[in-house]
C-alpha cells in the first residue's frame, strides 16, 4: 500500500539529515580540516545547500587555521551567488574570505567572481513578471518493490528506450526485471516508464490511480537498482490542490489559506530550481510538503490555491526558500540556527500570534537507553548515553547545539537534527528545556517545528483578526513581496 512505501521514504529522508549530521560532527570526531572543506566543496557541486551551510558554519566557529576559515567565507560566497543567488550578500562573503591568508588561485577566482557580480548588479533590470501557474513539479510518492497502476479510463505507457507505447484499460502491475522494469508480463528494456491518461480531462475519470490513490498529471516510473521509484509529474496548481489541506485545516480562514498557498508555492518552485538535474523535486513527506494527491483535496482550499494563481514571494529579484511550520512556540528563528543557511528574509524575533494556542506547550519523556537506540537507529553510532546537556542557545532559548557524553566518547550535534533523530513528533521543537531523573530524560517546551519561517498557527491568528495574505506574508518573511 502506499502509506507503507511513503514510511520507507520517511526513513530514506532521514539518512540526508543524518548526511548533514555527520558533517556538523566532524570536529568531534575525525578527519581534518582540509577534509571538511573538500566535503563541503562536493555537496556544493551537488547542490546540497543544507549540508554545506552546516559545514562551512562549523568550519567558521571551530577552525584554528585561518585559511581554512577563508574558504569556508568563499564556499557561503558561493552559495548565495549560485544557489539563491543574492548577489549583494555573495560580495559580503567573498569580501571577508580576502581578509584572510588564501592560494592566489583563489583570491584570483574570488576576484573574477567579484567582477562578474559587480556587472551583473548594474545591469540588473526588473525581471519580467512570468507566469508559475504553468510550472510542473516533480514529487516522489513512493519506493517499492512492486506498484499497481489503474485508471477509469484509458491509459498510455512509453518508455524512453524506445519502442511503440501502448494503451491500457483494466490497469497495470509493474516491478523490476534485469533487463528493465515488467508491465504485466511485458518486459521493458528500459529504466524509465511515463504513463499518462489518454483523456486529460479529470471529469472524464481519466485520472492515474497508484495502489488506489488518484492522482492528477502523470506518472513517472523509474527503476533504481531493484526498486521502483514512483513520481508524479503535475502542474503546480493541481499540485497545490492536494497539499494545502494536508498543511492547514481548510475551515481556518481564507486568508491564512492563501498565506499558506504562496508561501508553499514558493517553496516547491524554488525546490524545483535546485533540483532540475535530479529526479524528482520533492516527497510527499513532511520533509518537503505533505501531499495526498486528488483524495486529499477540499473545495475551499482549492479556491485559496485559484485566488492565489500563480503568486510566488520574492526577495531582491529572487525567489524565495518559504519555510514554514505549525507554531513558532512565540519566536521565530533566524535559519542560520537551524540550518547553517544565513537567509536576509527570516530573523530572530518575537511571535505574538503564536502565543498560548492549541498545543503551545508540550513536554516529552525518554529514557537515555532509547537515546541512545535513536542515535543508533539514525547512522551515530553510541554504546550507553551518560548525559546530554545543551551547549549552545540562540537569542531566545531554542537549542541549536546539544551535547551528548557516551561511553565511546563526545559528540555535539545539531539541535534541530536531534530532534529529527528522536522524532519530530516527540520533541515538537528544540524551544525546550532538558531535565533529566535517574536514566529518564524530560523535554519541555513550546511550539512545533523548527521555528523558521510562517507558522501557520500564528497566520491563523492574524487572519481571525482581520490581516490580509499579504500583511501575514510580510511579518513572517522579512522584506519579501507578492508578485
Amino acid at each position: 500500500m502506499i502509506s507503507k512505501s511513503i514510511i520507507l521514504d520517511i526513513k530514506k529522508v532521514f539518512l540526508i539529515f543524518i548526511i548533514f549530521l555527520l558533517l556538523s560532527l566532524f570536529t568531534s570526531t575525525s578527519g581534518s580540516e582540509e577534509s571538511r572543506i573538500d566535503k563541503a566543496k562536493a555537496l556544493l557541486e551537488k547542490r546540497n545547500f543544507v549540508g554545506v551551510s552546516i559545514m562551512v558554519k562549523e568550519i567558521i566557529e571551530t577552525s584554528k587555521e585561518k585559511s581554512e576559515i577563508g574558504l569556508a567565507y568563499k564556499i557561503k560566497g558561493d552559495i548565495k551567488s549560485d544557489v539563491f543567488e543574492y548577489y549583494e550578500n555573495a560580495l559580503a562573503e567573498y569580501r571577508k574570505a580576502l581578509t584572510f591568508p588564501i592560494s592566489e588561485d583563489i583570491s584570483r577566482d574570488i576576484s573574477i567572481k567579484i567582477a562578474v557580480i559587480s556587472l551583473k548588479l548594474q545591469k540588473q533590470e526588473k525581471a519580467e513578471k512570468k507566469d508559475y501557474s504553468k510550472e510542473e513539479v516533480r514529487v516522489a510518492l513512493a519506493r517499492v518493490k512492486e506498484l499497481i497502476v489503474t485508471s477509469k479510463g484509458r491509459f498510455r505507457i512509453s518508455s524512453l528506450t524506445g519502442g511503440d507505447p501502448f494503451t491500457l484499460t483494466n490497469g497495470a502491475k509493474l516491478s523490476v526485471s534485469e533487463k528493465g522494469i515488467i508491465v504485466n508480463s511485458k518486459e521493458l528494456p528500459a529504466k524509465q516508464v511515463n504513463i499518462e491518461p489518454e483523456n486529460i480531462e479529470p471529469e472524464k475519470d481519466s485520472l492515474i490511480i497508484l495502489n488506489g490513490k488518484a492522482l492528477r498529471g502523470r506518472l513517472i516510473v523509474l527503476k533504481d537498482k531493484q526498486e521502483l521509484v514512483a513520481i508524479n509529474q503535475l502542474n503546480i496548481e493541481e499540485y497545490l490542490y492536494g497539499v494545502l489541506p494536508k498543511e492547514i485545516n481548510p475551515d481556518w480562514p481564507v486568508e491564512a489559506m492563501k498565506a499558506q498557498a504562496i508561501a508553499s508555492r514558493s517553496y516547491a518552485l524554488f525546490n524545483c530550481k535546485i533540483n532540475r538535474d535530479k529526479p524528482f523535486d520533492l516527497d510527499a513527506t513532511m520533509f518537503s510538503q505533505m501531499y495526498g494527491g486528488v483524495s486529499s483535496e477540499n473545495r475551499k482550499s482549492n479556491l485559496a490555491v485559484d485566488k492565489t494563481k500563480g503568486q510566488v514571494l520574492f526577495y531582491n529579484g529572487s525567489l524565495v526558500l518559504a519555510y514554514f511550520h505549525s507554531n513558532s512556540g512565540g519566536f521565530l528563528e533566524d535559519s542560520e540556527n537551524i540550518w547553517g543557511i544565513d537567509l536576509p528574509y527570516f530573523e530572530e524575533t518575537q511571535d505574538q500570534y503564536s502565543n498560548n494556542i492549541p498545543g503551545y506547550n508540550w513536554s516529552y519523556k525518554i529514557s537515555l537507553k532509547d537515546i541512545c537506540s535513536a542515535l543508533n537507529d539514525n547512522g551515530i553510532r553510541v554504546n550507553k548515553v551518560n548525559e546530554i546537556i545543551p551547549t549552545r542557545m540562540s537569542k531566545y532559548g531554542r537549542i541549536t547545539k546539544i551535547f551528548i557524553n557516551h561511553s565511546e566518547g563526545k559528540l555535539e550535534l545539531n539541535g534541530n537534527t536531534f530532534r529529527l533523530m528522536i522524532g519530530p513528533g516527540k520533541i515538537k521543537s528544540t524551544l525546550c528545556e532538558i531535565k533529566r531523573k535517574g536514566d529518564i530524560v524530560e523535554f519541555s517546551g513550546r511550539g512545533f517545528g523548527h521555528g523558521v519561517g510562517m507558522s501557520q498557527w500564528g497566520a491563523y491568528t492574524m487572519a481571525k483578526k482581520g490581516y490580509t495574505c499579504k500583511d501575514i506574508l510580510a511579518f513572517y518573511y522579512k522584506g519579501t513581496e507578492v508578485r
